[in-house]
């Protein structure tokens, strides 16, 4: 093999990824939003979240700003979940979200 297709070393395992990991097999997985047992983002809060894309209050001398969410209650919680936690299955919800808001 040469070094253009030599494989990539394997990437360390965040401890928190894992633990999270471990909870979810042996507890099973819980909403990230209202923690009721079943998927990571369960179909009421799911539902609750929607695109809700608005324009920013504006400021003097800074160009518009739009934001997928009001970063409050439930965003915040989702967020907090993706961010700090480890949740990689709120990648696709918060992607889809995002993308609404800047079309």
């Amino acid at each position: 093999m040469d070094q253009t297709t030599a494989p990539h070393p394997p990437r360390p395992l965040d401890p928190r990824t894992a633990l999270a990991g471990l909870a979810a097999l042996l507890l099973g997985d819980r909403c990230a939003a209202c923690a009721r047992p079943g998927p990571r983002l369960c179909r009421p809060c799911a539902a609750a979240v929607g695109a809700r894309a608005h324009r920013c209050r504006r400021r003097a001398g800074c160009p518009p700003v739009w934001a997928a969410g009001c970063h409050r209650g439930l965003d915040r919680a989702l967020l907090l979940e993706f961010k700090e936690r480890g949740a990689r299955g709120l990648a696709a919800p918060l992607g889809a979200r995002l993308a609404a808001a800047v079309a």
